[in-house]
C-alpha cells in the first residue's frame, strides 16, 4: 500500500473533512419497534441468530447493570423492518439478572440455534435448547459445572467432529473454561488451556490456515494466542507478535479480519486510546502494519467494540470503532489505506457498559449497526450505495450446522475475498453467522452479472464451489446440495446508479418540435458528502430515424438548469454526449435536473422512439465518477409518432392496464407478463411488440381475444415472452388493442 501523503491528504479531505461519512445511517429504533426499558440500564451485549431459521436475524438484548437487576429483551425479525418482542414466550421464567453474554450455537445440531447464557455477576449460566417455534427450554442439566461470573464465550468446533464446543472465560481467578460436546448429548468440561486468570474475550480463527481452529485469549492481566496442534493441544504462538505486550490493560477490544485477501487474517487490538493492526506473515509471524495503513490517529477511546467490515461495499474492508468516551468512528478501506469518518453511534457516554454489534437485519445487503448504552437503544440502519454485495449463510452436515469455522471465499473480476464465518467479535456483542462481501459498482462497460464462484472450505473438511452466483443476495448454501435458498434484491436500487427520475412518454404529431426534460437520480455519496460539481456528461441514445438531432440543434435548443452552461456536445452515431458545466458553484442535489432537450421528429416510419440514458459521469473537484444505467430502467422516455390525420397510437395511452413482469430481471428461456385490462378491449386480439433502446421491434406476437382466455372481465391475463435470444440489455414491452396502449419494462442479464 504505497499510497503518497499528499494523495492520502487529498482523499481525506474529499471525503471526510466534513465529518460525513460514504453511507448514511438513519435511526429507525421507533419504527422497528425496539425499545429501550423504562427504568434505565447499561447493555452488557447483544446478539443477533436466526431463531426460526427464517434467514432473518433475530435479536436479543441484555439488560441490567451491578445495582439494576433485569430481564433480557427477546425480538423476532418480522421481516418487513420490524421487530416483535416475544421475551416472555421466548424463555420461560428467565430471572432478572446482569448477563454478560447470549451465544447462540446449534449444540445438538440439529438445524436450530441454542443458546448458552453466561451470568456476569447474576446467577448461574444456562443452556437453552431451541424448540423449533420460537421457544427455547432449559437444559442446563446437560452440562457439567455450568458455573457463573463469567464473560468472554465462544461455540467452535476445537477437535473438528462436526460438534460445536463451548469456550467460556470466567471470572475470579476461575480461568478458561472449556466444555467438550459428547455429540449433542452433553457438554463435558475439559482443560485445554493453561489460563487462570479473570477472562474477556475469547475469538477464534485459522492463523495458519492449516484447518485447524486457533484462538485468542485476553483478560485483565494476560493475553495469549493459542495455536492447535492438530491433536487437541493448544500452546501459546510463540513468534515476535507478543500480545503480553499488551495484555496488563483491561477490557482490551480485538478483531480478526483478512484485510489484504492473502488468505490468512489479520489481527487488530484496540487498547488505552490506541489501535493497533498486525499483518498475518503468512501464518508464521505479525508485523505491526498500523501506520503503513494510515491509522496512526485512529481513536479506540475507552475500549468497548471494533469490527472489520465492508460497511460501504466497496471490495474493502473497513473498520469500526465503539468508543465510550471519544467519538465512535469508521475507518473506510481502500486500495492505499484507510480513511477517517466519523460514526453516528450515541457513544460518547461514561457510565456502565456499552454493546454495539453488526447486523443485516433486512436483508439488502448492507452492513447495519444495533447499539444499546446507558439509557440508550439505537438500530441505525445504513441506506447503501450502488455497490453490489453477496451475504452467504451456511448449513452443515458433516459440519456443523452452522458453518463455524468454515472459510468462503468468493471470486470476481479477478478479485478474490476471503470471510471465515464465526460468532463472537471484540468485547461485547455477538454477530450474525454470516460472510458478508462487497464488490463496488459495475463498470459501464462491464458485462459480468454473476460472481464468477464461491468456494466453501468446510470445517472440519471439504471444498464445495458454485458457479455464477448472482450479486445482491442472501445465499443459504447447504454443504450437501449447495445453494438452497436466496433473497434476492433487485441489481440497483433507487438509491444507486444514475437513472432517469422518471419515464417521460409524449405522444406527438410528426415533423414537430418536442421537448423533452431530462432529470436523473444520483448515489447517496454525493449527496452525503455534498460535492460541488464542476462538470456533467450524459449521453443519450435515441433512434436516428425519427428523430432528428444535431449538436447545432442541440446548442440552439437545449436549455441546461440554473446556473450551469452548455459546454459541449458531439453526436456519436445514434447518440447524443452532452457536457454541461456549473457556472456557479451550485451543489448537487438528490434528484438532478439537468435541463430541457428540443428536437425535431421527421418520420412515421415508427409508432414510438426512446430517449434513454447510457452514462452520467460527474466531475467533481478534479475526479470523474461515472455512473451507468440502472437495470431497472434506463429509458428516459418514449416518443409516440402520430400521423396530421391522428393515426397511430392514442393519446389516452398511458397505463390504462396494469402490467407485471417476472423474472425482473431474466437470464433464463422466457419472461412472463401478466396484466390487467380493466373491460377494455374484451373482443378485440392483443398486439404485443417488444423493443429495445432503440426502437428495433425484436418481438411481436398476436394474442387471441380476452374472452377466451378468462371468463370474466378485469381477471388478469398471462403471456410468455422468449428471452433466450436477447442480448443483455432493457427492453420495452407494447400490448395494445388497436387504440389503447398498456407499456412495461425488463432487462436481460447475461
Amino acid at each position: 500500500m504505497g499510497i503518497s501523503r499528499f494523495t492520502f491528504l487529498l482523499c481525506f479531505l474529499l471525503f471526510a473533512s466534513t465529518g460525513q461519512t460514504q453511507v448514511r445511517f438513519t435511526d429507525v429504533t421507533l419504527p422497528s419497534g425496539i425499545t429501550t426499558p423504562t427504568t434505565s440500564s447499561t447493555s452488557f451485549t447483544n446478539s443477533w441468530a436466526d431463531f426460526d431459521n427464517d434467514d432473518y436475524w433475530d435479536l436479543f438484548v441484555a439488560r441490567g447493570d451491578l445495582y439494576n437487576f433485569q430481564v433480557p429483551q427477546v425480538y423476532h425479525n418480522l421481516r418487513n423492518g420490524k421487530f416483535e418482542e416475544i421475551t416472555s414466550s421466548a424463555f420461560l421464567n428467565l430471572s432478572p439478572g446482569y448477563y454478560a453474554h447470549m451465544c447462540f450455537g446449534d449444540f445438538d445440531n440439529d438445524g436450530y440455534v441454542d443458546c448458552f447464557m453466561d451470568a456476569f455477576v447474576s446467577s448461574v449460566n444456562k443452556l437453552w435448547k431451541n424448540n423449533r417455534d420460537l421457544t427455547f427450554t432449559d437444559v442446563s442439566s446437560k452440562m457439567s459445572n455450568p458455573g457463573g461470573e463469567t464473560v468472554g464465550t465462544i461455540w467452535t468446533d476445537y477437535d473438528k467432529d462436526g460438534f460445536v464446543d463451548l469456550i467460556v472465560s470466567a471470572q475470579s481467578g476461575q480461568g478458561t473454561k472449556t466444555y467438550h460436546n459428547n455429540q449433542g448429548n452433553t457438554l463435558d468440561l475439559v482443560t485445554l488451556f493453561d489460563n487462570s486468570n479473570i477472562g474477556d474475550i475469547v475469538l477464534a480463527t485459522d492463523i495458519n490456515q492449516d484447518g485447524w481452529p486457533d484462538y485468542y485469549i485476553h483478560n485483565d492481566f494476560v493475553a495469549d494466542l493459542f495455536l492447535s496442534d492438530q491433536q487437541g493441544i493448544f500452546q501459546p504462538f510463540d513468534n515476535s507478535f507478543d500480545v503480553k505486550d499488551f495484555g496488563v490493560h483491561a477490557r482490551i477490544t480485538a478483531a480478526f479480519a483478512d484485510i489484504d485477501n492473502d488468505g490468512f487474517p489479520e489481527f487488530m487490538l484496540g487498547y488505552d486510546g490506541k489501535l493497533v493492526v498486525w499483518h498475518n506473515d503468512g501464518g508464521t509471524g505479525f508485523h505491526n502494519w498500523t501506520s503503513e495503513l494510515h491509522l496512526e490517529d485512529a481513536a479506540i477511546g475507552d475500549h468497548r467494540m471494533s469490527f472489520i467490515q465492508d460497511v460501504d461495499n466497496d471490495g474493502y474492508l473497513d473498520i469500526i470503532l465503539f468508543n465510550l468516551v471519544d467519538s465512535s468512528e469508521i475507518w473506510y478501506g481502500g486500495p492505499d489505506g484507510f480513511l477517517r469518518s466519523t460514526a453516528p453511534f450515541h457513544s460518547n457516554v461514561t457510565t456502565g457498559p456499552s454493546s454495539l454489534s453488526w447486523t443485516d437485519y433486512d436483508n439488502d445487503g448492507f452492513i447495519d449497526f444495533f447499539e444499546a448504552s446507558y439509557g440508550t437503544t439505537a438500530l441505525w440502519h445504513n441506506k447503501g450505495n450502488s455497490n453490489r454485495w453477496l451475504n452467504v449463510k451456511l448449513r452443515g452436515h458433516q459440519a456443523n450446522s452452522m458453518g463455524l469455522g468454515s472459510t468462503v471465499v468468493a471470486y470476481s473480476e479477478g478479485k478474490k475475498q476471503y470471510r471465515e464465518v464465526g460468532y463472537y467479535q471484540s468485547y461485547y456483542g455477538y454477530q450474525p453467522a454470516m460472510a458478508h462481501f462487497g464488490f463496488g459498482a459495475p463498470g459501464c462497460n462491464s458485462g459480468a452479472e454473476v460472481i464468477d464462484s464461491v468456494v466453501v472450505i468446510w470445517q472440519p473438511g471439504g471444498r464445495q464451489v458454485i458457479k455464477n452466483v448472482r450479486f445482491n443476495e442472501l445465499a443459504v448454501i447447504d454443504q450437501d446440495s449447495g445453494i438452497v435458498r436466496t433473497i434476492q434484491k433487485p441489481l440497483s436500487v433507487s438509491y444507486g446508479f444514475a437513472y432517469p427520475y422518471f419515464l417521460a412518454s409524449k405522444s406527438v404529431f410528426a415533423d414537430t418540435l418536442v421537448s423533452m426534460p431530462l432529470a436523473v437520480h444520483l448515489p447517496n455519496t454525493f449527496v452525503a458528502d455534498s460535492l460541488l460539481s464542476d462538470e456533467i456528461t450524459f449521453a443519450i441514445g435515441y433512434n436516428s430515424d425519427v428523430i432528428d438531432i444535431s449538436a447545432t440543434k442541440v446548442a440552439a435548443r437545449y436549455t441546461p438548469p440554473a446556473g450551469w452552461i452548455l459546454k459541449s456536445s458531439v453526436m456519436k452515431k445514434d447518440t447524443l454526449v452532452l457536457t454541461i458545466s456549473n457556472a456557479m458553484g451550485v451543489h448537487l442535489p438528490d434528484s438532478v435536473g439537468l435541463g430541457t432537450l428540443k428536437f425535431d421528429t421527421y418520420t412515421v416510419k415508427a409508432t414510438a422512439t426512446y430517449l434513454f440514458l447510457d452514462q452520467i459521469t460527474v466531475r467533481a473537484k478534479g475526479t470523474d465518477y461515472s455512473f451507468c444505467h440502472n437495470y431497472e430502467g434506463d429509458f428516459l422516455g418514449a416518443v409516440v409518432i402520430v400521423d396530421r390525420n391522428g393515426a397511430g397510437v392514442s393519446e389516452d395511452h398511458h397505463h390504462v392496464a396494469t402490467m407485471t413482469i417476472a423474472p425482473n430481471p431474466a437470464s433464463g428461456k422466457s419472461v412472463n407478463v401478466r396484466y390487467t385490462s380493466d373491460g377494455i378491449g374484451e373482443d378485440q386480439p392483443y398486439q404485443v411488440s417488444v423493443s429495445d433502446v432503440l426502437g428495433n421491434t425484436v418481438w411481436q406476437s398476436t394474442i387471441a381475444p380476452r374472452t377466451e382466455q378468462t371468463t370474466s372481465s378485469g381477471l388478469p391475463t398471462n403471456f410468455a415472452i422468449p428471452t433466450s435470444a436477447l442480448s443483455r440489455g432493457t427492453y420495452l414491452v407494447r400490448l395494445s388493442d388497436g387504440g389503447k396502449l398498456a407499456t412495461g419494462k425488463f432487462t436481460v442479464v447475461r
